[in-house]
């Protein structure tokens, strides 16, 4: 039953792109309902999940345990603050409510931390990545080395001042302009050549799940 629902809402979806009629865009309109209905009741079950999860950890007090409390504590919070605010982070007079003011004094800096420790993992790998080992990581190191140093105020700054180049056979010629025709054309030419790859790897996946080659989404084996 699960193989013919998905083969059933696979195939429909896609054919209503081909097919223009105001049918077709009803259709469309209703999976699209219908996508709204099961996504909360994913989101559901993954909440529920991660009750378990946790819940079992303080059961047994298995290390961290205590931040498992305070993941109960905060989910409790936000909701509770969510529903007496009405879903509101502000008034219709502007005043910010207690909703809004958790959601930015407490979500909003974890995130940053969360982000800035993710940031240490990034420059070790940009560290292992960029060794001018061949002529391809080579121009990896020069180009990331240009970037990096093209979008700091000061570099700009002594190139226009120190080396005196501001123009080129009256051309604009700024550190600002070599980064942006790095990043809008090499840089682009790779990005598109990635997305036509990642495109197609995920029309080969969707068909697999469609015609019930790929059944991982059932669980078990």
């Amino acid at each position: 039953l699960p193989l013919i629902i998905c083969f059933a809402i696979g195939v429909t979806a896609a054919l209503q792109y081909y097919i223009p009629t105001n049918f077709s865009q009803a259709v469309n309109q209703g999976l699209a309902d219908w996508y709204i209905v099961v996504a909360g009741f994913a989101a559901l079950l993954g909440f529920v999940s991660v009750a378990m999860v946790h819940s079992r950890k303080v059961k047994r007090q298995e290390a961290g345990w205590v931040y498992s409390v305070f993941v109960f504590a905060g989910a409790i919070a936000i909701a509770l603050t969510g529903f007496l605010c009405g879903g509101k982070e502000q008034l219709d007079d502007g005043t910010v409510t207690a909703f809004g003011r958790m959601y930015t004094s407490t979500l909003v800096p974890l995130q940053g931390t969360m982000f800035a420790i993710l940031w240490f993992y990034v420059a070790s790998a940009a560290f292992r990545s960029f060794r001018a080992k061949s002529l391809d990581s080579t121009l990896l190191l020069v180009t990331a080395i240009v970037v990096l140093i093209g979008n700091v105020p000061f570099t700009n700054h002594i190139w226009a001042t120190v080396f005196g180049i501001h123009d080129l056979s009256g051309v604009r010629f700024e550190m600002t302009d070599i980064v942006g025709w790095i990043i809008s054309t090499p840089n682009a030419a790779a990005r598109r050549g990635v997305s036509f790859g990642v495109a197609l790897g995920a029309i080969a996946t969707s068909l697999k799940i469609i015609f019930g080659i790929e059944r991982a989404y059932l669980g078990g084996g």
